[in-house]
């Protein structure tokens, strides 16, 4: 989908560095490639700090790429997502994809940062009978 529907040739990748995310950063960047997709990948610590969180954000502005995939806990999301706003790396020209790992259950004011970051923000997850990204 992601190659064939929308066309993406690059995907940065931020994901957190441990078992979980590197399994998962694994697989994707293993589909990414069987779909002709270039990935560059950039680790956060579990328990990150606020330096952290704005270095990893930025390394992915610094690549120009403007699909990126996010990988990581749930509680998490929106401190990425308001530093990517922060960093101009949200809205229209700009789409976030999470995993399934990820719920959006905070309510979120109208035209806030937070609004503003959820815009193009997508989920991908797996699907029977599909392989990889081009499902075929």
């Amino acid at each position: 989908h992601l190659s064939e529907n929308l066309k993406v040739k690059n995907i940065a990748i931020l994901y957190v560095n441990d078992g979980y995310g590197i399994s998962f950063l694994r697989t994707f960047q293993g589909l990414a490639q069987r779909g002709g997709i270039r990935s560059r990948a950039f680790a956060y610590p579990p328990a990150f700090t606020e330096d952290e969180l704005r270095e990893a954000v930025q390394s992915v502005k610094e690549t120009g790429y403007r699909y990126i995939f996010y990988i990581g806990f749930p509680e998490n999301v929106n401190f990425f997502l308001k530093e990517a706003a922060r960093q101009e790396l949200t809205g229209e020209d700009y789409f976030w994809f999470f995993g399934n790992e990820a719920m959006f259950e905070e309510i979120v004011d109208k035209d806030s940062l937070l609004d503003q970051a959820y815009n193009g923000v997508g989920f991908l997850q797996p699907s029977a009978g599909r392989e990889g990204f081009g499902g075929g």
